[in-house]
């Protein structure tokens, strides 16, 4: 969905958007769908990009490395409003569950 559309239609984007948070909020550990690190550290920039806006923390030391990947993850999305930030964090659920289906799909044929 474009970020015109995302513009235009705020209530549908929410409402996709928590519903998307609730599944990542829900997902057992031990589910068959487990998004990768990279994503995980790309669904978290968005989320916080949506929820608080632009970073507004400083960076930290260069040997946290959990902390110092979370805050690169929230700040290349430095600048972008919050319904399109939720609209992204939907597509990008989405793409992570294509993603996993189709590596479930190739391990089953192989």
């Amino acid at each position: 969905m474009s970020t015109t559309i995302a513009v235009a239609f705020p209530d549908y984007i929410n409402q996709r958007y928590k519903r998307a948070l609730g599944l990542v909020r829900n997902l057992p550990k031990k589910s068959l769908f487990q998004p990768s690190n990279a994503d995980k550290l790309n669904l978290y920039g968005l989320y916080k990009q949506a929820s608080f806006g632009d970073i507004n923390t400083p960076q930290p030391d260069r040997w946290d490395l959990l902390n110092r990947a979370k805050w690169e993850a929230w700040r290349q999305y430095r600048g972008m409003d919050a319904t399109s930030a939720k609209q992204q964090y939907v597509d990008s659920l989405i793409g992570c569950v294509i993603q996993v289906s189709k590596m479930d799909v190739l391990g089953t044929l192989s």
